[in-house]
């Protein structure tokens, strides 16, 4: 049997290709897991979406695919009062929706409990989403060089994807002052800070030569505008994190009237 017979044809009327372009009544053509091409005339049709818009997978670069709501309702981010299994399984429900709604590649940042989605994903026996985790991000700002380079060598060790280092505490935990350049010197130039406040934000980008290359965390500034446009100057990458947490108006400072 030829190659194109086992190819699964989708059409749509309005086909995204990633590249900025929309195509118009065409179809995608796949082989396997792999999108072969778009083709505009296609000889036949598997599936026909009609209307619909086709887009590729998203990926979502800011997750907690290990934090959920339980059984009663409420927020929970480490599986607190729960059994490994049944914390399992939520972090596994939770790569599950992920997937349905179209994202197909998360970045975790990050718990021990990413690390077991991910193999379980990588084995392609359940659908879930592609997971690349930080496994255990780096908080304490105290940390000398040496320290946070020995700490970054054991989370690699533990198979980490990513490395994920907090430039201050949160406003959760009294806004302790930023460490992004010990941070920056321990990484030989290379840094991405979670900017938990405005003082961390000015210190990882008031250089044109900072070497932060992007910043989580940030929708809680005073000043969006104002970042972005330096941020976008500066060439730093911004992917602002909204959390899920029901209780996360507390933490947020009070908007101020125009």
């Amino acid at each position: 049997m030829s190659a194109v017979l086992l190819a699964l044809v989708i059409s749509a009327a309005r086909i995204l290709d990633g590249r900025g372009h929309v195509i118009r009544n065409a179809a995608v053509v796949v082989d396997g897991s792999k999108i072969v091409r778009i083709d505009p005339h296609p000889s036949h049709i598997d599936i026909d979406l009609g209307d619909r818009t086709l887009m590729p997978g998203a990926i979502d670069t800011h997750v907690h695919i290990g934090w959920h709501f339980d059984k009663n309702g409420r927020s929970n981010d480490d599986g607190g009062g729960e059994t490994p299994d049944e914390y399992a399984m939520f972090a596994a429900e939770n790569a599950f929706a992920t997937l349905m709604g179209g994202v197909t590649t998360v970045q975790s940042l990050g718990a021990p409990i990413d690390k077991t989605i991910r193999d379980f994903a990588a084995r392609k026996n359940l659908p879930l989403p592609r997971v690349l985790t930080a496994v255990d991000p780096i908080y304490d700002n105290k940390l000398t060089p040496e320290q946070i380079r020995e700490k970054v060598r054991t989370i690699a060790a533990e198979g980490a994807d990513v490395v994920k280092i907090f430039a201050s505490q949160s406003i959760r935990s009294g806004c302790a002052a930023p460490c992004t350049r010990t941070v920056r010197r321990a990484r030989g130039g290379q840094c991405s800070p979670d900017a938990h406040r405005s003082s961390t934000a000015r210190c990882s980008i008031s250089r044109r030569s900072t070497s932060s290359q992007n910043m989580e965390h940030s929708s809680i500034l005073i000043s969006i505008l104002f970042f972005v446009t330096i941020l976008r100057t500066r060439r730093i990458s911004w992917e602002s994190a909204i959390t899920p947490r029901r209780d996360s108006h507390r933490w947020r400072r009070p908007c101020r009237k125009p």
